[in-house]
């Protein structure tokens, strides 16, 4: 990771103003293919009354009206004229024909169209049907190089349904290589409707806070009719649907599971709308309430999104771009501070020169001038110096413990290692790392014995003293001790990434860039026992466990997880194929109560209209079941009241989500999902549903900004207006 000098010497920024569709109302998988033709067959419109055209429309009626054999006759008699429509007329024959049961002629027509009209777009239609026959056939059609997007998304949807396991290795590999990012975008999309095992809560955390940092955890208010208010604290785990709020001199450093960081201001209010990820593959919604945000965001993989919301935009960043930003939002509008020089074309062609540090206002998805904002720009001197020392802290200790640890890449929690342990060289499997910690290699002491019973009276006794035990991961699970309480600061790092070796009588942690999502162990059955066996850099599905000599019998008690480290002497052991029932939701860490944190929304400009005083600023109150909201005076047959509206647009689904999963960031469990209202409203336990990763990045932006100079290309983001409907695709042009 670089600098921050180092960032704004090379940042290009890249903005554009563009619709994306909400979370709730996401597009369809289907939405991302080739359109139906049947849409087309509608769509087109005769050019003129010839015989020739006469005859082509007699062959459409035929296929309205489901006669296929007069389709096929028709349509043959159509090409063999050579007309401007012979190729649309080929493709309606093999469609009649896959339709009267004659597939293999069908699939010969579409090498026909191909083969004499090789630039013709209804090559693509042909791609879709033999797509389609092939699937009804039980063999799948894998996506080809030369195939478009739209034909690879529909190759893969049809492959996850006959194997998933195939096609899912093969969405890895396509988000790793040089596929486009509209194709990365939606083969994650769809592997996250069709394999909903792919998708799990994202590894979030709060890396670091002062002051007053308060937290409203979705675990504790789902249920509840009252908003419970927490004291947050370091390394504590982010989930979906969970908000912070700052005080006036809280301040608060948030780690994605790409690393990646972004920093929350005093008297601010944000909301985690979305956090999860699809084969590895983060996306992340963020609302900020209130206050000030900075960003500082570095994808790392292809298909990556970030979107954050304000009451009136949207900002989007996507994989490869960088996002330097600071950003304030308002109820009225939003401010933008690039952390970098550029030029940006705002909707209607006007160009705005940016240089570091110039904030730039805009609502509903306009540049405001600044003559309309004298004034309106505050002091931010101290929040940015603290966030550029926080930050270039982090980025240089993080970027000198990946080249101790021989990684290319960061992974979240690495700069929190830094002088809690040692390196070495561990061939064959690279670099690995333990703690200097005296009481990390102790043996742990075996708890009373239970009298035996039946069953167990003639089981092997397993000995405490013929393995030691280094191994963090199962206590800071179970007891969600990630650094503060009983754990480590360094936990994080290598419980959520790496794989474990043997090493002297215990284990070793490998640096790689493998994420885990779950506690990193495979569960076996040892004789009688329930055994977990730290993951192994060489283990494959299906095989014998690499790490097989020795593991560990967790045991539950009223004072947390004990695990009693065992040798397996070669004995043998049993798989199990799911996590047991008794450790599969983890307790959530324990914290303080605290009272309600005051929060306020603040307007850029008075409006007696909207309730919005000359002040400037309104009350937020916080209520699980709708959320956020401000207390307005408005004007209701000739008497003022006060109304509650909800913080973002409410009713039109905007703010509503579409996938819900909860427990413990990293190692939860899928759960309920978001119910509609403003920013924070609860969620119910309504299970997965459609919408988990938004279209973002298929629709192409109306204008844009691009950094001058060279260097590196900088973020991409949205700033939409504030539809309140939802967001369609273009229907295909008639034809």
């Amino acid at each position: 990771m670089k600098s921050t000098a180092a960032v704004l010497a090379c940042f290009t920024v890249l903005v554009t103003v563009a619709t994306v569709p909400a979370r709730g109302q996401a597009a369809r998988a289907d939405a991302l293919l080739p359109p139906n033709p049947m849409a087309r067959l509608f769509d087109e419109a005769a050019t003129d009354n010839s015989p020739a055209m006469r005859q082509y429309t007699e062959g459409k009626q035929a296929i309205r009206d489901g006669r296929w054999a007069d389709a096929v006759t028709i349509f043959t008699e159509f090409a063999k004229q050579g007309g401007s429509r012979s190729d649309s007329a080929l493709y309606w024959k093999a469609y009649a024909l896959n339709k009267a049961g004659r597939s293999d002629e069908a699939i010969r027509t579409c090498e026909d169209l191909r083969s004499q009209f090789r630039k013709s777009s209804w090559n693509d239609d042909c791609g879709a049907l033999q797509i389609e026959i092939n699937s009804s056939r039980g063999k799948p059609q894998t996506p080809q190089a030369e195939q478009s997007d739209e034909l690879k998304l529909l190759a893969l949807a049809s492959l996850l349904q006959k194997d998933p396991t195939l096609a899912t290795q093969q969405i890895k590999e396509l988000v790793q290589g040089d596929a486009s990012e509209r194709l990365k975008e939606g083969a994650v999309f769809i592997l996250g409707q069709q394999v909903p095992d792919s998708t799990y809560p994202q590894i979030v955390r709060i890396s670091y806070l002062e002051g007053e940092v308060r937290v409203a955890r979705a675990s504790e208010n789902e249920k509840s009719s009252k908003p419970q208010w927490d004291d947050a604290v370091m390394n504590l785990p982010i989930q979906e649907g969970d908000s912070l709020a700052t005080g006036k001199d809280g301040r608060a450093e948030i780690e994605f599971e790409d690393a990646s960081t972004i920093y929350l201001g005093e008297n601010s209010v944000l909301n985690f709308e979305d956090l999860h990820t699809t084969a590895g593959v983060p996306h992340s919604e963020v609302a900020l309430v209130s206050g000030t945000v900075t960003t500082h965001l570095d994808s790392l993989m292809g298909g990556e999104t970030f979107l954050l919301r304000t009451p009136t935009e949207n900002l989007l960043a996507h994989y490869p771009e960088k996002s330097d930003l600071r950003i304030t939002s308002y109820l009225d509008g939003m401010a933008v501070t690039p952390l970098a020089g550029g030029v940006l074309n705002v909707t209607g062609g006007n160009r705005v020169d940016l240089a570091s540090g110039k904030t730039l206002f805009f609502k509903d998805g306009h540049h405001l001038t600044t003559a309309d904002l004298a004034g309106k720009t505050e002091d931010f001197s101290a929040y940015d110096a603290w966030v550029a020392d926080r930050f270039a802290a982090r980025s240089a200790t993080t970027e000198a413990m990946m080249k101790e640890a021989g990684l290319t890449k960061p992974i979240p929690g690495l700069a929190e290692m830094k002088g809690k342990g040692h390196f070495f060289s561990c061939p064959p499997y690279g670099t690995c790392w333990q703690p200097d910690e005296p009481q990390a290699n102790a043996v742990l002491a075996a708890p009373p014995a239970p009298p035996p019973t039946p069953k167990t009276a003639g089981a092997r006794k397993p000995n405490p003293q013929q393995a030691t035990a280094w191994f963090p991961c199962a206590d800071g699970w179970y007891m969600g001790s990630w650094g503060y309480g009983s754990g480590s600061p360094y936990y994080w790092g290598v419980c959520h990434s790496g794989d474990w070796v043997p090493y002297n009588n215990s284990y070793a942690w490998v640096a790689t860039g493998r994420r885990h999502h779950h506690c990193p162990v495979r569960w076996v059955q040892f004789g009688k026992h329930l055994a977990m066996v730290p993951l192994s850099p060489r283990d494959s599905k299906g095989k014998p466990l690499v790490n097989r000599e020795q593991g560990f019998i967790p045991l539950k008690s009223k004072d947390g997880l004990k695990l009693l480290p065992v040798k397996f002497e070669g004995k043998p052991l049993e798989p199990v194929k799911s996590v047991p029932k008794e450790f599969r939701n983890a307790p959530q860490p324990l914290l303080v109560r605290a009272e309600p944190p005051r929060m306020l929304a603040r307007a850029i400009h008075e409006n007696a209209k909207a309730g919005i005083p000359a002040s400037r600023s309104l009350a937020i109150n916080f209520n699980p079941k709708q959320g956020f909201t401000t207390p307005r005076q408005i004007m209701q047959s000739g008497r003022t009241t006060t109304v509650n509206f909800p913080v973002g647009r409410p009713g039109s689904g905007v703010w509503a989500s579409g996938v819900s999963r909860s427990g413990t960031a990293g190692f939860g469990a899928l759960g309920g999902a978001h119910a509609g209202g403003g920013f924070g409203a609860a969620r119910s336990a309504s299970g997965f549903t459609n919408g988990s990763v938004s279209s973002n990045g298929f629709n192409s932006g109306a204008s844009s900004f691009s950094g001058g100079g060279g260097g590196t290309s900088g973020g991409t983001y949205s700033a939409p207006a504030a539809s309140g409907g939802p967001v369609s695709s273009p229907s295909p042009a008639p034809r």
